[in-house]
């Protein structure tokens, strides 16, 4: 007998934490991450949430070179003190 398939879809969300914003993601990556709508920000320290079916971890991270609005990437670091 063959046993049945079975499957499952996380529900995944990411948000930027970052100068008093909250930021939604599209992607994320080791050292970078892409915002949904184009951003600006300075360099500064943020922190990244991801919620996977409805759990949450936090990492806090470096935005070294900040963000400009015609840039699509944000470059990031993991910081020392990072949550989760």
């Amino acid at each position: 007998m063959i046993a049945p398939v079975t499957s499952h879809s996380a529900l995944v969300t990411l948000e930027l934490r970052a100068e008093g914003q909250r930021i939604p993601l599209a992607q994320m990556a080791h050292n970078f991450v892409i915002p949904v709508e184009p951003v600006d920000l300075p360099p500064c320290e943020a922190e990244i949430l991801m919620t996977i079916d409805g759990k949450p971890t936090q990492m806090r991270v470096s935005l070294h070179e900040g963000s400009q609005i015609g840039r699509r990437r944000i470059a990031l670091s993991k910081a020392a003190d990072t949550i989760g």
